[in-house]
């Protein structure tokens, strides 16, 4: 794999200088396609093993990132992080919403939070959620309910196992 990276980077580097020499001879403008593939071909050709912010995982989903998980099976993943709201009785999904790069959970869930209450017009009194939500709080309205605690009463158990039943939604 290394040999061929070596080999094809210079290639690479020879593309994106003879595409943007024959747009100034020919005085053309570059279409807005064309110019997103030059910066993604910049990107990849500027990215190195090691200590580049901005890596490029795949060329056909530029916006993939790399999460590491804490798995033991499959500690590295690669994707987006999403977050998906459902109602708790009749599993109606009332935001969806995706994420660039890997923000912490807790971060994540004060932007669902407001998508929610941006498209229903209502405040959910309890949120479930689990336990990389632990620094999420929303003050008096709402009540945030974390897995893994062993406080709840036996209702709040039986909401919680209704959690499992996003899964299949997603």
């Amino acid at each position: 794999m290394r040999k061929a990276s070596n080999k094809l980077r210079p290639i690479l580097g020879c593309v994106i200088r003879d595409i943007e020499r024959k747009a100034q001879t020919c005085n053309t403008a570059l279409t807005t396609r064309m110019t997103d593939l030059l910066t993604l071909a910049k990107r990849l050709k500027a990215q190195q093993k090691k200590n580049s912010k901005d890596k490029v995982y795949a060329i056909h989903a530029p916006e993939v990132a790399y999460l590491a998980k804490g798995k033991a099976i499959n500690p590295y993943e690669f994707g987006a992080k999403v977050s998906i709201a459902v109602t708790a009785k009749d599993s109606w999904v009332v935001g969806a919403k995706t994420f660039k790069g890997n923000p912490y959970d807790w971060n994540t869930l004060d932007e669902a939070f407001d998508q929610i209450k941006a498209i229903t017009n209502h405040t959910p009194k309890q949120v479930y959620v689990n336990r990389g939500n632990r620094a999420a709080y929303f003050g008096q309205q709402t009540d945030v309910i974390i897995t893994g605690q062993k406080r709840h009463s036996k209702a709040t158990k039986r909401w919680m196992k209704r959690r499992n039943s996003v899964e299949p939604i997603i």
